[in-house]
């Protein structure tokens, strides 16, 4: 059987580096989700603390 579409096309430059960038994009959003999930696993139903800038210490309510 002979190959009726021809020899392959080569990529360009170009579509290699959007080809490398796209490639990058979805190891960034897969290494994401896996610290959210190891998050999750680590944090099991509790809820989230919330550090709103005040730093690591905790802030108490002042007792009358």
């Amino acid at each position: 059987m002979s190959n009726l579409a021809g020899p392959p096309k080569v990529p360009t430059i170009r579509e290699l580096a959007a080809e490398l960038a796209r490639l990058r994009d979805g190891a960034e959003d897969l290494e994401d989700a896996r610290e959210l999930d190891a998050a999750i696993q680590r944090n099991g139903d509790n809820p989230p603390s919330l550090d709103l800038g005040r730093g690591q210490e905790r802030h108490r309510p002042v007792e009358p």
